[in-house]
């Protein structure tokens, strides 16, 4: 599962180096009107995303991680390379809802991990799995860019399809689970199937975490709109290369602290881990709002990558953690639908906020929320967090 979510991660993050120059590609000339097409494109898919992730969820509880694993990559797969055929804007708009419709690889391998770990070991397992999805995600964006820049963006799309078809054939040969099915008999959807994840959900012990979650996948993926922009304004030869280059070491950071985080949580604590980072990477935000070299913005990204990777692990470990293990796709599930919801709502609040504002006051934006999120994180979420334990 850890070559699997390298290749999927490189082939989910092909495109956004060069998506809002795409969007321009399809005929949309202006720069504003091109961030917020380019930040519907990506965010447009938040609503399928958030009502089939619990759905998705329960069925790979009731049918087998892994086949829900299989399904989610290959069609992801299938979503990329039709949008690579887009001639219209609204072609890759409408094909990024049913990109949320059907996705779910991070959701769908976290789960399978899950399931099949040791309780006491599920820190370090989900900490080496994002360290993984992080490698792809510096691998992607540079990819991404290499391909776009010498076959066109439509080949960067094809590419990535075919990445992710590749990490779906080493899940169906290589992947293992000891799931035992359901009894002949037992309906699709048990009748109170949704009763008890909304149940879980909404306790006092899950739901904050999942405002985490979604605060934690709102913010990286500004990102997207607004950096792309940023470059062409500082009149770089190669807008799509600097990008590619600029997100591949985030995600070489992210990689670092994924595995980093992952080791520390147990010995540290989790919560602690994620309140430091918070702050860290709210504070390396704010140089952005001036800089104007891209080794300067560089340098600056070095920081975000590491607290932004030490974010997303131990909050995702703190699902794996809260829940039963029978709970574990459907809670996975639901962190899909919060947290997918956080990463299309970031880039449309980055293009409204481009588009009306500036794009500096994006950064402003993210530096906003992530320090929102280390107040959270020390209040709410430390206070209702261990007052119970999953059976």
């Amino acid at each position: 599962m850890w070559l699997v979510r390298v290749f999927s991660g490189m082939g989910i993050n092909f495109m956004y180096p060069f998506l809002p120059l795409f969007v321009r590609d399809l005929g949309i000339e202006d720069p504003g009107r091109a961030a917020l097409w380019a930040g519907a494109a990506i965010g447009v898919s938040g609503i399928p995303m958030f009502i089939c992730g619990p759905i998705w969820g329960v069925l790979g509880d009731r049918f087998g991680r892994k086949r829900n694993a299989l399904r989610a990559i290959f069609a992801t797969a299938a979503a990329l390379f039709l949008m690579g055929l887009s001639t219209k804007v609204y072609h890759l708009v409408v094909l990024r809802f049913i990109y949320g419709v059907v996705t779910g690889v991070d959701a769908t391998s976290t789960a399978l991990i899950a399931s099949t770990t040791p309780r006491e070991k599920i820190p370090f397992s989900i900490g080496a799995l994002y360290s993984s999805s992080s490698i792809g995600h510096t691998l992607g964006p540079i990819l991404g860019a290499l391909v776009a820049e010498t076959l066109g963006f439509r080949a960067a799309f094809f590419t990535a399809a075919g990445l992710l078809a590749f990490g779906g054939l080493l899940v169906a040969l290589l992947a293992r689970e000891n799931f035992q099915p359901a009894p002949a008999g037992t309906p699709l959807f048990p009748h109170n199937a949704f009763r008890s994840l909304w149940k879980l959900i909404s306790s006092r012990r899950v739901f904050p975490v999942m405002i985490v979650l979604f605060i934690v996948h709102l913010v990286p993926p500004m990102m997207f709109v607004a950096l792309p922009l940023l470059l062409e304004q500082l009149k770089i030869r190669s807008v799509a290369g600097a990008t590619g280059i600029a997100f591949a070491l985030i995600g070489l950071m992210s990689a670092l602290a994924s595995y980093g985080s992952g080791w520390l949580a147990n010995r540290v604590g989790m919560l602690r881990i994620i309140i430091a980072a918070s702050i860290g990477a709210g504070l390396a935000y704010l140089p952005l709002l001036l800089l104007n070299t891209f080794p300067s913005i560089l340098l600056t990204l070095t920081f975000i990558g590491l607290f932004q990777g030490a974010i997303l692990t131990t909050s995702t470990t703190l699902v794996g953690m809260a829940v039963p293990t029978a709970q574990l796709g459907a809670a996975f599930g639901s962190m899909q639908s919060v947290t997918l919801s956080g990463f299309t709502t970031g880039p449309l609040i980055a293009g409204i906020v481009v588009s009306t504002l500036n794009i500096r006051f994006v950064f402003l934006a993210q530096s906003i929320g992530v320090l929102s999120l280390a107040v959270l994180v020390g209040t709410v979420v430390r206070r209702y967090y261990w007052a119970s334990k999953p059976s």
